[in-house]
């Protein structure tokens, strides 16, 4: 892996509609086709009691200083869902098979109250990934093919969209500078999305340009406000991002595209990736239903708990009608700076 500092002139922040972003290589080729990826799934996010934990950190010293735990978990539920009529029990969506992209929904189809609603703008970006807030009610996706790459052009895939938390109109954040496009070897750009409360940072992962034998992924870290780049590592593809404040500072964890395993990166005072060597932190071999399952989302609740969700990745848009998911979780002893596996559960 390669560090590289931002350069804001290569961030190139979306003021424009998604149709004239471009990638950073100014390639239009779209992805061929491809039937469903097991992976690309979309998220749910549930509303109630996310105002409900407000982590109290302290600063001081050379640098910040931070209790023990997730810091994800400030997020808020966005005004402009309650201006809608939505409760807090409602839920954002990107896993509606009938509206492309984000949808809020309440209630349920069995209850005959089920309740759908969905900005013009919110399809803009094709199909997405789960949905990310913010201590302020703003809500981050990014796009993930689905089924096919008809909604999800290759140029557009390294766009991270910002959905305001009061008005709720989705525009493009930022089009992240890659090595090469998504192609038919790899469809995927952006697949991994994270908010640190602490820093105010988004922390992402696009596999843009790889394949089976090249290495060409980057992690960002992001200013969520303005879309510049803060800082940059090239040649690691990783997804499933989440950081933790453990007993030896900040680091962002992730899974690894090619091996089943979870690693961490130290991250420094402002945010950026330290200039260390990534830590291994466990292997998830033989964990899932195939044995070879990769790390596809990362969560850390208020009671430290890890979630790992793992299935099959092969850098390709794979059919598999059974869509098989396991959760594993892990429990963290800060005295030894470890995690240890606890138990795993199934994900329908």
């Amino acid at each position: 892996m390669k560090r590289r500092g931002s350069r804001p002139e290569q961030a190139v922040p979306a003021t424009r509609g998604p149709g004239a972003a471009r990638s950073a290589a100014g390639s239009r080729r779209a992805a061929a086709r491809g039937p469903v990826s097991p992976w690309a799934a979309g998220g749910l996010l549930l509303f109630a009691g996310m105002a409900a934990f407000l982590a109290l950190r302290g600063r001081g010293g050379a640098g910040p200083v931070y209790p023990i735990g997730g810091a994800s978990l400030c997020k808020r539920p966005p005004a402009f869902a309650a201006a809608q009529g939505f409760s807090a029990q409602a839920q954002l969506s990107t896993q509606d098979s009938r509206r492309l992209g984000l949808v809020i929904t309440e209630g349920g189809a069995d209850d005959g109250v089920a309740r759908v609603y969905q900005h013009p703008s919110w399809s803009l970006g094709g199909h997405l990934g789960p949905p990310v807030l913010d201590g302020s009610g703003n809500v981050y996706v990014i796009p993930v093919p689905y089924v096919h790459v008809l909604d999800n052009p290759a140029e557009k895939q390294n766009i991270i969209y910002r959905v305001d938390g009061q008005t709720g109109k989705m525009r493009p954040l930022v089009d992240l500078p890659v090595v090469a496009p998504p192609s038919a070897a790899n469809p995927y750009g952006l697949v991994g999305l994270t908010y640190d409360c602490d820093l105010q940072s988004l922390y992402a992962s696009s596999l843009s340009g790889s394949d089976e034998t090249r290495t060409l992924g980057r992690l960002y870290q992001v200013d969520p406000a303005s879309g510049k780049v803060r800082d940059m590592m090239e040649g690691i593809d990783a997804f499933g991002l989440s950081t933790f404040n453990g007993a030896k500072g900040k680091r962002l964890y992730f899974g690894l595209a090619r091996r089943s395993a979870v690693v961490s990166l130290a991250l420094n005072a402002d945010g950026g990736f330290a200039d260390q060597a990534p830590r291994s932190e466990f292997s998830l071999a033989g964990l899932g239903v195939h044995g070879d399952e990769k790390a596809r989302r990362i969560t850390v609740g208020p009671d430290q708990a890890m979630v790992v969700r793992i299935m099959t990745f092969d850098f390709n848009l794979v059919s598999n009608s059974e869509r098989l998911q396991t959760g594993l979780r892990y429990t963290y002893d800060g005295a030894i700076d470890r995690w240890s596996y606890a138990d795993r559960f199934p994900i329908d």
